[in-house]
């Protein structure tokens, strides 16, 4: 809008007010607009946003779901939630005999548990959750079972099939994978990260640290500790046993990769 002052007042450095009865409307070309149409109302009526293409059905055809309403479809066969927090690890185990799934999970919530899920004999699945009873103090940050690696002794007698539980309190518990009973608790290094069992037999047990660097490795039917493999500098992150067993491998936080020697250290 423009003032229109009077020629007499070209010189006068008084402040000039805007006077409503001289105030013009102005059309402003839309220069969005192809057509390069000016003075065309840009307020859209009914009628126009009635013309407008809907994406809303596009929308379904994807199966995207309105912002307002999400729709989550759940396909899973089973759903277990004990956890109060974030789930840190979870191994599993199928026992074909039983036909029984073995799961074990362990979290944030200092807490890990022993999931069981069993076909019965019309096709239905039955399941039930095991808390596991050691006070851990930190977040639960592995597990494994030894089940897939159990052979037995040299007099015949069968392995014995556990669970291992590892958590940042630096403890590692070892349970009955089948009962979920607490079999032993492992002296070990601080802020465990990563647990795994021996391929020959699962009778021997590697742990490794995310804090010191050091990675352990225990004799399970004598709970005691075979060797402690010295040389990251920095936090093991990762570690396995390589498939002949004769050979150990981790990875750290310096950025190297190692093999170790089991026997030797």
């Amino acid at each position: 809008m423009v003032a229109n002052p009077s020629e007499d007042d070209d010189d006068d450095n008084s402040p000039a007010f805007i006077d409503m009865n001289s105030a013009v409307e102005v059309n402003i070309p839309d220069t969005n607009n192809n057509n390069n149409d000016a003075g065309d109302d840009m307020v859209m009526d009914d009628a126009d946003e009635d013309a407008l293409p809907s994406k809303m059905p596009m929308m379904e055809e994807c199966g995207a779901s309105s912002p307002s309403s999400p729709t989550i479809i759940d396909q899973s066969k089973a759903t277990f939630n004990p956890h109060t927090d974030a789930i840190y690890a979870i191994a599993s185990h199928y026992d074909a005999a039983s036909h029984r799934l073995y799961i074990a999970s362990g979290g944030g919530d200092d807490r890990a548990f022993l999931h069981h899920v069993t076909t019965t004999s019309n096709a239905e699945l039955s399941q039930t959750t095991t808390p596991l009873i050691h006070p851990h103090t930190d977040s639960v940050s592995c597990v494994a079972f030894n089940a897939p690696y159990l052979a037995s002794d040299v007099s015949g007698k069968p392995q014995k099939s556990l669970l291992a539980v590892g958590s940042y309190d630096g403890a590692i518990v070892l349970y009955d994978a089948d009962s979920g009973d607490l079999d032993h608790v492992l002296e070990g290094p601080s802020d465990v990260e990563w647990t795994c069992f021996h391929p020959k037999g699962g009778t021997v047990l590697l742990a490794g640290s995310i804090a010191d660097g050091t990675i352990w490795m225990y004799h399970t039917p004598s709970k005691s500790c075979l060797q402690v493999f010295v040389g990251h500098e920095g936090g093991v992150t990762a570690g396995a046993f390589t498939p002949d067993g004769k050979s150990a491998v981790s990875a750290g936080q310096d950025g190297t990769c190692r093999v170790w020697h089991p026997r030797r250290g």
